[in-house]
Formats: C-alpha cells, sequence, structure tokens
C-alpha cells in the first residue's frame, strides 16, 4: 500500500555524505596547516563539551574555533570564520544529489504523496544544502534537531513531521541511511515502512520477510519499489 507521506532523512541519504566531507575536512587542513589528527582533537573536544544529541555538535564552525585555540593558544576569530568558509566551499564543491532523486520525489508529488524532511543538524546549514541540491521546493516540511532540541533515534522530530503532515506513523514511509538513529527511530514508531540507505551493499534491494525494514543502495531501486505498487 502506498503511503500518505514519505519522512526523509537528509545526509547521506540524498546525497553522498563521505566524499563531501573529506574534501571540507581537507580543505580545512590545508588552510591551517595542521595535520588530521590535530583536526580529529579539535572536534573531539568540542564533542566532549555539547551533547552528542545536540546539532550544535555537528557544527564545523565551533570545530574550527577550537583548532585556532590549539594551535595558536587564543580564539582567532578571523581564521576560524576562513577555514570554516573553506571547508563548506570544498563540500558543496563536490556535493551532488543522488540519481533517481529528483525522479522520485517528482512522482511523489505528481501522485500527491507529501513529504518532510527530518535532518540531525543546525536549520541554516541543511537549508543551504537543500538549495546546493537544488530541493528548496521537494518538501512540504523541514525538521531539525535543531528545532527539536534531540536527534534520531529520539523520535521527537519525526513525530512533529507527522503531525504537520497530518498523518499517523502507519501512513508514512522513513527513509534514511543510519541503522542505529534512522531505522531504530522508525521501527519504534512503527511507521508503514522503513527503507535503510546502504550506500555499502553492492546487491540488489532486500524484501526478506526477516528483516523489519528494507535495504537499498540507490533510488533506482526505491523507484522500482514504487512503481511495483503501481501494478
Amino acid at each position: 500500500m502506498k503511503p500518505k507521506a514519505i519522512l526523509l532523512d537528509l545526509d547521506n541519504t540524498v546525497y553522498n555524505y563521505a566524499p563531501c566531507n573529506e574534501a571540507g575536512v581537507e580543505a580545512v587542513i590545508q588552510a591551517a596547516g595542521c595535520s588530521r589528527e590535530q583536526y580529529d582533537l579539535a572536534k573531539a573536544t568540542v564533542k566532549d563539551t555539547i551533547p552528542n544529541s545536540q546539532g550544535a555538535s555537528h557544527c564545523r564552525l565551533l570545530y574550527c574555533l577550537q583548532l585556532t585555540e590549539d594551535l595558536t593558544g587564543r580564539t582567532d576569530l578571523i581564521r576560524a570564520r576562513e577555514w570554516h568558509a573553506a571547508f563548506w566551499s570544498a563540500y558543496f564543491g563536490v556535493m551532488r544529489p543522488d540519481d533517481g532523486v529528483a525522479e522520485m520525489i517528482t512522482r511523489w508529488k505528481q501522485e500527491q504523496v507529501r513529504i518532510g524532511w527530518v535532518t540531525d543538524f543546525t536549520t541554516e546549514r541543511q537549508i543551504l544544502k537543500l538549495e546546493k541540491l537544488e530541493l528548496l521546493e521537494a518538501a512540504d516540511f523541514l525538521v531539525t534537531s535543531e528545532q527539536v532540541g534531540v536527534e534520531k533515534p529520539h523520535g521527537k522530530g519525526a513525530r512533529l513531521a507527522l503531525k504537520k503532515l497530518g498523518c499517523e506513523p502507519g501512513e508514512a514511509w522513513f527513509i534514511g541511511d543510519d541503522l542505529q538513529k534512522d531505522v531504530a527511530m522508525a521501527l519504534d514508531l512503527k511507521m508503514q515502512k522503513v527503507i535503510w540507505m546502504n550506500r555499502s551493499a553492492s546487491s540488489t534491494s532486500s524484501t526478506s520477510s526477516d528483516l523489519p525494514y528494507m535495504s537499498v543502495s540507490s533510488w533506482g531501486e526505491i523507484l522500482e519499489h514504487w512503481n511495483a505498487l503501481s501494478n
């Protein structure tokens, strides 16, 4: 049965996160003249200070501020901003939507299926990502962990999105890339269908009755599954 609504994760679900992040980190390392170990230490220091359930724990500006302190013994606001800009310039430079995302979203809109983003991280940065991906108009609602004050696998963000979309969990699908966060949360909420975007999978989609979720490695597989429901 087709759903009334789709809830979508953003990072690593509609685009490949790893090469984007790696490009950003390398840009900071080059701009700062530091080692990967020094960058990782600054990141770890920030994460030790901010609860991992908060969107700010992923903030690259905070990583860069900490890195200036580690390297110079003081907070260098100018350099931190420059390194932060370098990170996102490089990140967006390699960022591309997955093949099939636009086609699938178009189909959902044609069939009047409502869409909501449920994503961790800060609201402004996620909007900038959607702009780069040309997906600003893709969804009816955006709910971020910054907005609700807690990250997945807590279900607060998904429940808020469902309320905005006007449907129950059993009437909606969730698509995300993280088994421990996205999939676990969606299963706990008893959503109609849970789809795991498993980029490391070499096989085709799994709809095994032994699994409480569907595993795919591409948006083409999601489109095929949707088309099969129409037959």
